[in-house]
């Protein structure tokens, strides 16, 4: 399929954020910077006796500022630090992030291009001056809400293609390209484990480490288990579009369903580019401890 054909079918497909569509809804969490309580233990490990660092909720390269203090150690930071974000920080989304001005501690380091594969040849084209494609891969629901039977790895069902920048036919057309795909590089199992991550780390903030009598989604974060797929997964709920569109969300929800069919579950929702068709996420973290009160479906109050 040539690029323009491609781009059109994409563009087809995509829907454009409407801001006005939450008006008047009460706002579920922002992005804006936000200081929590320190845990004074390492929330994925439990070490006590040892330096903490603070936590980013959210990821700082996606303009994530809400931070749990004291709540990592060096050992569990260096996993979900660059040996998860930073594995799914690049490509795509470091290209995203720079076209969006999102904040980085090493400014010097923003690709000031982007390869293609054009017309059979690698080429490097500005970024600027580039079509911005994101991937936002789709997975089923996760297995402990299907009551789907445990296994490896995650399953991919699709994904819901973004785009930033310039107007792709008068792209291809300036350039002269025929045939054109574009790098791709999001990985599904270091995506979920993101995903966790920032689900897990979000209900310790709110709610604290002992929130949950019995969790499940530390061994999947730290690679100690690959059964991500019954911990991650998407889910077809409506959640109000921010003021920014470019704000992430997430959302706590309980269940009263589960493994057993009467089990009690602790999860986070998470929409990343949540005033756009994103994917919503949803992360299933334990059973809540028994004086955590079940949320209601609007819940968001701090």
């Amino acid at each position: 399929m040539c690029l323009t054909d491609f781009l059109r079918t994409l563009i087809r497909k995509m829907r454009r954020p409407n801001p006005a569509a939450a008006a008047g809804t009460p706002p579920l969490d922002s992005i804006a910077a936000k200081r929590y309580q320190p845990v004074g233990q390492c929330i994925y490990c439990g070490a006590t006796k040892v330096p903490l660092t603070k936590e980013h909720i959210v990821p700082y390269a996606l303009n994530g500022n809400w931070i749990l203090p004291q709540a990592s150690c060096k050992k569990c930071a260096a996993i979900t630090g660059a040996g998860v974000e930073q594995a799914v920080l690049g490509g795509e989304l470091q290209h995203l992030r720079t076209v969006l001005n999102f904040q980085t501690r090493r400014p010097s380091d923003r690709p000031v291009t982007v390869r293609l594969r054009a017309d059979d040849r690698d080429v490097d084209v500005p970024i600027t001056d580039c079509p911005i494609i994101m991937p936002f891969i789709r997975f089923p629901a996760p297995g402990l809400l299907d009551n789907r039977p445990s296994k490896h790895g995650i399953d991919v069902i699709g994904q819901v293609s973004i785009r930033w920048g310039p107007d792709p036919d008068e792209f291809a057309k300036r350039h002269g390209f025929r045939k054109v795909s574009f790098q791709a590089t999001l990985k599904p199992a270091m995506f979920a484990r993101m995903l966790a991550k920032i689900a897990y780390s979000h209900a310790v903030a709110r709610f604290g480490l002992n929130a949950l009598q019995d969790e499940f989604v530390t061994g999947v974060i730290l690679g100690r288990s690959d059964r991500i797929g019954d911990v991650v997964g998407c889910i077809q709920v409506q959640i109000p579009v921010p003021q920014n569109p470019i704000d992430h969300v997430l959302h706590p929800v309980t269940y009263g369903r589960g493994t057993s069919g009467v089990d009690r579950l602790l999860a986070v929702r998470v929409k990343l580019f949540a005033g756009y068709p994103t994917p919503v996420y949803e992360v299933v973290l334990g059973r809540p401890a028994d004086w955590l009160q079940d949320l209601p479906d609007n819940y968001h109050r701090e």
